[in-house]
């Protein structure tokens, strides 16, 4: 594989690496509790709860399905691969291409790319609680993404499918919670015109 045949420069690969924290859970939590932190005083705590708790669940409801994929579905980190015995991209699906020796079950773990879900889990609501960042949450996530591509933790592939679930999660969550509360609502308003 041609990234790990030739190196990056180190200070090429620094952006990337700290670009990590907005896919890394951990990371995009400590920046989901800036957000709401610099809303200001002004917003109620119950207003600023609720911001929080949707914004989390925004965040993170995809990778939860990534993390339940990846425990289903064993691919070979490219890392951790023997490139020699085939490069045909279904034989990195199972144990074929796993180089003999002890490993972890992360070794198993590349598909698809939990961190990619959680970055775009995370660009998704910081985009819509704060959408003239969105350049620059969108930037961030594709960074982080990368990373892991660059770093040898995940295929293409595999970022591709993590995002575009996180994504999804993403995008049901905002939509479930929009349309239920303005279906309650509704509801609410029809039953006092009657009165």
């Amino acid at each position: 594989m041609w990234l790990q045949k030739y190196e990056l420069p180190s200070e090429l690969l620094k952006p990337f690496k700290f670009a990590e924290v907005g896919g890394h859970g951990t990371g995009a939590a400590m920046v989901l509790f800036a957000a709401i932190y610099l809303t200001g005083k002004d917003a109620s705590t119950t207003h600023r709860r609720q911001q929080l708790a949707r914004l989390i669940s925004v965040t993170y409801v995809g990778s939860l399905v990534v993390d339940g994929l990846k425990l289903v579905i064993p691919r070979v980190r490219p890392r951790f691969a023997d490139f020699s015995v085939g490069l045909n991209a279904q034989d990195t699906f199972g144990r074929q291409l796993l180089e003999l020796g002890e490993h972890s079950k992360a070794a198993l773990m590349s598909f698809p790319s939990g961190h990619s879900a959680v970055a775009a889990g995370l660009a998704a609501a910081l985009c819509w609680f704060h959408p003239l960042g969105r350049l620059v949450y969108q930037t961030l996530a594709v960074m982080a993404s990368l990373q892991r591509i660059i770093h040898g933790w995940h295929y293409l592939s595999d970022v591709l499918i993590g995002a575009g679930i996180g994504l999804l999660g993403a995008y049901l969550t905002l939509h479930y919670k929009t349309a239920t509360v303005n279906r309650g609502q509704s509801e609410f308003d029809n039953s006092y015109a009657g009165s």
